[in-house]
């Protein structure tokens, strides 16, 4: 059994397993309508915990890496662990919107927070020179797992034991899971402490010196545009088929695809980071979303059906490698000896595009179109693209700075 715990392909598959676990954050819809039709609450009240739930996601992820750093990564993960399972048992005894905020919002989303950085910055280093794509793979278990368990939870919901009992479910499933996987995490990588780094960092930066740098600051400025316009349109997607007169068949199909590359985008990214880095397939993403949002004017104004289903896909494809970059930067600029707390807190930016991205409602309400987004979204692509032009040379100076730190 320690010979299998110390196996690189067994420690992914067990990441691959817990992931695809703790991305049943995302199938929150399934329990809106019955929460709503047994205590009477407004779409703008149970959508509160989900809000709070992402922005405690990114909090987790940040607090894992101070946990990690000045505890361990055994305190760290048994801490996570705890929260989320407690947070969907708490969740089935919900009374009040207080309790499911409580659980659902702060104890789920905090909890899968700490477990998804734990799982994510661990596996990496058992695979050396391929980060990026072990980041890929982890990373569309955690987008697919809603995907793939939400119609049979949904079927349990509405048939079959209720929404109670499929949070219980979930708690139980997840607790179980966790036990047998957690052993493989904790084991010290191979590689550990033999000089090898996975990266191409002249320099492990700290903390302090990345927040310090300009670079932290470009790369947080595109990696928040680009997913600011990536979930505001995602979240928006069917709407816009309609609002093009797109029949509901094709718009499902196309919102289909648009998930399917989402979750092939991750990845798909990190093989390309790993092969020609990072900053190459930042300035491509860029290019892309200046192009997607043209294509948007388009298909909108002229109502192309197949057009508008071509983008979805793009879109997802984009969206989906914007989620595998955070990690792949942070590690091969930043360095590898203080990745956990480095990505923490790269992540932690994405806070700014969640509470963001419902703006696009607010422009359709306002102005009875979603044009004017797209318009702005031009212009913000286009930004983007700017902000990782100059990011070398920031990169370059941070590196000659701390030279001989």
């Amino acid at each position: 059994m320690k010979k299998l715990m110390r196996n690189p392909i067994a420690v992914l598959v067990c990441g691959m397993a817990s992931l695809l676990l703790f991305g049943l954050i995302y199938v929150w819809s399934i329990f809106v309508a019955p929460l709503e039709a047994e205590f009477g609450w407004t779409r703008a009240e149970t959508s509160v915990a989900y809000t709070l739930s992402m922005l405690c996601l990114f909090v987790g992820m940040a607090l894992n890496g101070v946990l990690a750093a000045r505890l361990s990564q055994k305190t760290a993960l048994m801490l996570g662990i705890t929260l989320a399972v407690s947070g969907f048992l708490g969740s089935s005894c919900t009374v009040s919107l207080f309790t499911l905020y409580l659980f659902y919002g702060v104890f789920v989303g905090t909890g899968i927070g700490i477990c998804y950085n734990a799982w994510l910055t661990g596996v990496v280093h058992w695979f050396p020179g391929r980060s990026g794509f072990v980041s890929g793979i982890l990373l569309a278990g955690f987008g697919m797992g809603g995907l793939l368990f939400s119609p049979l939870l949904s079927h349990f919901v509405t048939s079959g034991p209720g929404w109670r009992n499929v949070f219980r479910m979930i708690g139980i499933v997840l607790l179980a899971v966790s036990v047998l996987t957690a052993g493989f995490l904790l084991q010290e990588p191979p590689q550990a402490g033999n000089g090898k780094k996975d990266s191409s960092a002249s320099h492990d930066f700290t903390t302090r010196q990345m927040l310090a740098s300009p670079s932290f600051y470009l790369f947080s400025i595109w990696k928040v545009i680009l997913s600011l316009l990536g979930q505001a349109v995602i979240g928006q997607a069917a709407l816009i088929a309609a609002d093009i007169g797109m029949p509901a068949t094709l718009s499902a199909i196309g919102v289909g695809l648009l998930s399917a590359g989402n979750g092939l985008g991750r990845p798909l990214s990190g093989w390309l980071a790993d092969r020609f880095g990072s900053w190459k397939l930042m300035v491509a993403l860029s290019a892309i979303f200046v192009f997607l949002s043209i294509g948007m004017v388009a298909a909108y104004q002229g109502s192309y059906a197949h057009l508008l289903i071509l983008l979805f896909v793009l879109l997802g494809l984009a969206y989906g490698s914007m989620a595998l970059l955070a990690s792949s930067f942070t590690g091969e600029i930043y360095g590898m000896k203080y990745y956990r707390l480095n990505y923490g807190v790269v992540s932690s930016t994405s806070i700014v595009g969640t509470l963001v991205a419902s703006y696009i409602s607010i422009i359709k309400t306002a102005t009875g179109s979603y044009l004017n987004f797209f318009y702005i979204m031009i212009g913000a692509s286009l930004f983007s693209f700017l902000s990782v032009v100059i990011l070398p040379f920031s990169i370059r100076r941070m590196n000659r700075k701390y030279a001989h730190t």
